[in-house]
C-alpha cells in the first residue's frame, strides 16, 4: 500500500534558487524529519 504523506508547492527564482510556498503534512507523519529529507538537509 502507497501513501500520500506530504503535497508540496514551490517556486522557482531563479536557477539556483526556490522558494517553498506552502507544505502540508499528513498528522501522522509530522515531526519524523520530512522536510529537511525533501531538501536535503538530514
Amino acid at each position: 500500500m502507497e501513501l500520500v504523506i506530504t503535497a508540496d508547492a514551490m517556486k522557482e527564482l531563479d536557477a539556483t534558487h526556490g522558494e517553498l510556498k506552502s507544505m502540508h503534512t499528513v498528522e501522522a507523519a509530522r515531526g519524523h524529519g520530512i522536510g529537511r529529507t525533501l531538501f536535503g538537509l538530514n
